[in-house]
């Protein structure tokens, strides 16, 4: 079935805010690399295990350098912040666990909220003042339609050695000898989120490293969950999960990881930290103290990651917020790319609008300028100073 197909089909659905958060973005890889070969990571299936007790947690690595000067919020500014789960909500719960949030006078509550898309209706009536969701086709057009959102931080990219969301084979055929590139994929059946998502936007960027477009494929809308099951039984070839899933394929033996996403599009922006309209206007102080809080907690998040201070008490309050309730899986899989200084990769954004656009997802872009606002993360930066 053709993208296109797949697409009508689908509209309707994404109208009632069922879509769900996707991955990946921007810039396209240059068409000349060869193609990669498939190599397996190490192959122990993760478990589920209840988190651990929760060791005491190191200072921060990240205090604000005036924060003599600085006092709390007074009164207390009450926060709402709409929460998927996700890994790559790491830098908010960093954040909120460790008390950045209080100290800055807000007092943040998390509110689960069951997908992307309906995190952008409830950040444009107010029903939440912040939001953590996937760059998509839904939140475009809400903003083409005069819903006033801003996308003020990172909060998922494909940067170097973070690249949690590839494409996926059968391991059935790589050890036949069937699939050894993206080139092989002709024909196949590739398993997507969704096809308005970034996870196409990612697949397309690969097949063209082996010559192919999306046309030259048949995607299948599957989740991310489900995606483990479909390799398994043949009902699909291949898939473009998000980590944990991508590990849990690998390791389970069901699936070879051809090539990562991180390789495929670097640096592709997949998600980002939106501030709703009445919180831009209502709670101006707030909403830059939020990005002081926000960034401390990024970079607890990777310093823990990358020089390995404080790891083991970020993988156990990730254990206790995100839906990954066994420490284990943060040791093998690969973790979301979170940017120190905060800033967004607005050329990510334009690249991926103007791929939608091609596929008929979008009646118009928007100027990345119009949908990032970068004054929160600069006064977060003058507070906090920027990460070499």
């Amino acid at each position: 079935m053709k993208p296109e197909r797949i697409v009508r089909a689908l509209l309707a659905v994404l109208a009632l805010g069922l879509a769900a958060c996707s991955p990946a973005s921007p810039a396209p890889a240059g068409s000349g690399a060869p193609p990669p070969t498939a190599a397996a990571r190490p192959a122990t299936a993760p478990t589920v295990a209840p988190a651990a007790a929760r060791p005491a947690a190191p200072a921060s690595t990240a205090q604000p350098a005036s924060a003599a000067a600085r006092q709390p919020l007074s009164p207390r500014v009450a926060v709402r912040y709409g929460e998927l789960g996700q890994a790559s909500d790491a830098g908010f719960y960093v954040a909120l666990d460790r008390g950045y949030f209080a100290e800055e006078g807000l007092d943040v509550e998390a509110i689960p909220i069951g997908s992307g898309g309906r995190m952008i209706p409830s950040l444009g009536a107010g029903q939440i003042d912040v939001g953590g969701g996937g760059i998509s086709t839904a939140l475009i057009n809400a903003v083409a339609r005069d819903v006033p959102l801003r996308l003020v931080a990172d909060k998922g990219s494909l940067r170097p050695g973070f690249g949690y969301s590839g494409l996926v084979v059968r391991k059935e055929l790589v050890d036949r000898g069937e699939v050894q590139g993206p080139a092989d994929l002709k024909g196949r059946r590739i398993a997507v989120n969704t096809p308005t998502g970034m996870d196409v936007y990612g697949l397309d960027a690969a097949l063209e490293r082996g010559g192919l477009k999306l046309d030259d494929v048949a995607l299948e809308q599957i989740g991310y969950p489900d995606m483990i099951a479909a390799l398994a039984n043949g009902a699909v070839d291949g898939a473009t999960p998000l980590e944990p899933t991508v590990t849990a394929i690998v390791q389970q033996g069901i699936g070879v990881e051809l090539i990562g996403f991180d390789e495929a599009t670097p640096n592709s922006q997949l998600g980002a930290i939106m501030y709703g309209p009445q919180f831009i206007r209502d709670q101006p102080e707030a909403a830059k103290r939020f990005a002081v809080a926000y960034l401390r907690g990024i970079r607890d998040y990777n310093q823990a990651f990358t020089t390995g201070t404080g790891r083991d008490d970020v993988i156990q309050i990730l254990t206790r917020y995100t839906t990954i309730k066994d420490p284990h899986v943060f040791e093998t899989m690969t973790v979301p790319g979170l940017n120190p200084n905060g800033y967004l990769n607005k050329e990510s954004i334009a690249a991926t609008e103007t791929f939608w656009q091609r596929l008929g997802l979008l009646q118009t872009t928007i100027d990345p300028d119009q949908l990032v606002d970068n004054r929160y993360v600069d006064y977060a930066l003058e507070v906090l100073g920027r990460s070499p």
